[in-house]
């Protein structure tokens, strides 16, 4: 992220971002399948609406 160029808010939100991702399926992130992450954004929006 560095090699980009990103903000330091901006490397922090990613990173509590996949922080979540994996506390929600008690799983790494690369061991998820792409259903499950669109699965978890949908949720997430469904929270905040």
């Amino acid at each position: 992220m560095l090699v980009r160029g990103m903000a330091e808010r901006t490397r922090e939100s990613y990173l509590t971002a996949v922080a979540r991702l994996t506390r929600h399926y008690h799983r790494a992130p690369d061991g998820l399948f792409p259903a499950e992450v669109q699965a978890y954004l949908i949720y997430m929006l469904r929270l905040e609406s």
